[in-house]
């Protein structure tokens, strides 16, 4: 009852929140590419089963987001109202697709992420999907 309510609120009031991780060189990397891929050729070529990412390449990911946020390159909207400090939800897919992968793969040529960063494509040997309403760090 009431004192399993006040023990839940206390402790997350007291969790750890979730902090910006410092870019590695490799990160850095893909926002300042200058590789040019066809994307359109690379969608038609690479078979879909390969149209994949590693868990490195998730973890990199949540580490660019963060920074994008902190930085104020993905920022609220009307459609999404998420809070910039709150690294545990974050802006919703929609928004980080939007904002972010669109720009930051357009730059390259504009393939999907996966194949940015796998032109050659990458076996896929476990398929996740998420939720577009959700938020980033839901997801990573």
């Amino acid at each position: 009852g009431s004192l399993g309510f006040l023990a839940c609120n206390i402790l997350i009031y007291f969790a750890p929140r979730a902090r910006v991780v410092p870019l590695r060189p490799e990160d850095k990397e893909i926002e300042a590419a200058t590789t040019q891929l066809d994307g359109e050729w690379l969608h038609k070529n690479v078979e879909m089963k390969k149209w994949a990412v590693s868990k490195d390449d998730l973890l990199q990911f949540r580490r660019l987001v963060m920074h994008a946020i902190r930085d104020g390159r993905i920022t609220p909207t009307e459609r999404d109202h998420f809070d910039p400090r709150d690294f545990t939800q974050g802006p919703s897919m929609y928004t980080v697709t939007e904002q972010y992968i669109k720009p930051v793969t357009r730059n390259v040529g504009s393939p999907s992420w996966a194949l940015m960063k796998h032109p050659e494509g990458l076996e896929c040997d476990l398929f996740i999907t998420h939720g577009w309403a959700e938020g980033v760090f839901e997801f990573v």
